[in-house]
């Protein structure tokens, strides 16, 4: 997709007032840090390859549709690295499998 004119205005919004997101989010009680933050790469790509697996993927249906996708890790001792794996694991998933829907309890 084409970026737009207006795509890159609403980004130099953001790119010139690097204060604006937090003040559009300290309302909604959401603190950033304190000063202002500074732009890095936006680049998500791996610099090499780095396999990342869940032990167990299940798919849930509900009539016929995809509901929910989880993912089973099985740990048997405290990994220290899980914590900034898990958003990698959920966001992955979420992308391949396209659940529309987030469970009623959340």
């Amino acid at each position: 997709m084409a970026v737009s004119t207006e795509h890159e205005q609403l980004l130099e919004l953001f790119r010139d007032r690097k204060t604006l997101l937090g003040e559009l989010l300290t309302p909604l009680g959401v603190e950033l840090g304190d000063g202002e933050p500074e732009e890095a790469s936006g680049d998500v790509t791996q610099p090499k390859p780095i396999v990342r697996a869940a032990d167990l993927v299940l798919l849930h249906r509900r009539g016929g549709e995809l509901a929910l996708v989880t993912a089973v890790e099985v740990q048997l001792e405290r990994d220290p690295d899980k914590p900034f794996r898990w958003p990698l694991y959920a966001a992955t998933l979420w992308d391949r499998h396209r659940a529309r829907r987030w469970p009623s309890s959340w």
